[in-house]
């Protein structure tokens, strides 16, 4: 008989297409719940309240947004510089060439998860969708 631990998995990667932006997608990772919580908890700090000088757990979001992205976008293809101002706000002149391609990197990521809601709430809906990492 198996055991539910020894086939539950933690994580699977699947190539989505981001809506809107043909030829872009990125690769995701599911998140589950055990390695969403521990992400969380790395997150934490504690710190001293001023007024009651009791120690605060508080979210460190910075923290939590490079961890996650870390596990939760593992690359992309075919994101071109004309897409970013469909995801944030651009400084137009400086893109010489707009059908050129954004490098994946884990500090891109990062950035477009720190100022693009729109991203940011994507990739959330997708780690988190069961039904897209099925077999």
């Amino acid at each position: 008989m198996l055991s539910l631990k020894e086939i539950i998995v933690n994580t699977k990667t699947v190539e989505v297409e981001f809506p809107g932006l043909k030829g872009f997608s990125v690769r995701i990772a599911a998140v589950s719940r055990e390695v969403s919580r521990k992400l969380r908890t790395d997150s934490e700090v504690t710190k001293i309240c001023p007024k009651t000088r009791v120690p605060v757990t508080e979210l460190d979001e910075d923290k939590f947004v490079e961890s996650f992205a870390k596990v939760a976008v593992t690359g992309w293809k075919g994101f071109k510089y004309s897409y970013l101002k469909e995801l944030v706000l651009v400084d137009s002149a400086a893109i010489e060439d707009p059908e050129a391609l954004v490098e994946y990197s884990l500090e891109n990521v990062i950035e477009l998860l720190k100022h693009s809601q729109i991203f940011d709430s994507w990739v959330n809906d997708m780690v988190f969708d069961i039904e897209r990492f099925r077999d």
